[in-house]
């Protein structure tokens, strides 16, 4: 018994296949670090969100490429969040998870509809701008227009 034993040993060092069975130590350890990553993704997140806010002010910024990097920001968090999920066995630990991504998560969409709205008003606002400069310059080409119609009446009576 002892010699298939020390055969199936030598044939599982042969062919690299030693399994690792981790210790509920090593599980604890890997629950903690996968928390871990996913509490430093949602942080990433907020540091993004807050940097963003003060330019929600203004309609002379690009908001549009700081929403870029808040949306990468934003799919590390879902797969810090996956592999999290993928890792718990309990059924309330699952639930407590999904309860936590949820609430943030819900931070998160509240957030973007403001950005939304941001988007939506700059557009109407440079929109007006662009109206604004481009009916001045017609109204001083119709001045010069007419300027020069008079001047030149006049020059010559």
């Amino acid at each position: 018994m002892e010699a298939k034993s020390t055969a199936n040993g030598a044939e599982e060092l042969e062919s690299g296949a030693r399994r690792k069975f981790p210790t509920d130590k090593g599980k604890q350890y890997e629950m903690q670090r996968l928390k871990d990553r996913r509490t430093m993704a949602l942080h990433h997140v907020t540091n993004q969100i807050n940097k963003m806010k003060p330019l929600l002010v203004d309609f002379n910024n690009e908001v549009s490429v700081e929403m870029e990097g808040l949306n990468s920001l934003l799919v590390e968090l879902q797969a810090a969040r996956d592999n999290y999920l993928d890792a718990l066995e309990n059924e309330s630990d699952i639930i407590s998870a999904n309860s936590w991504y949820e609430v943030h998560d819900g931070d998160v969409f509240k957030f973007k509809q403001s950005v939304c709205e941001y988007l939506s008003k700059a557009k109407i606002h440079r929109s007006a701008e662009l109206d604004t400069v481009v009916s001045n310059r017609s109204h001083h080409s119709g001045k010069s227009y007419h300027s020069r119609r008079w001047s030149s009446s006049s020059t010559s009576s």
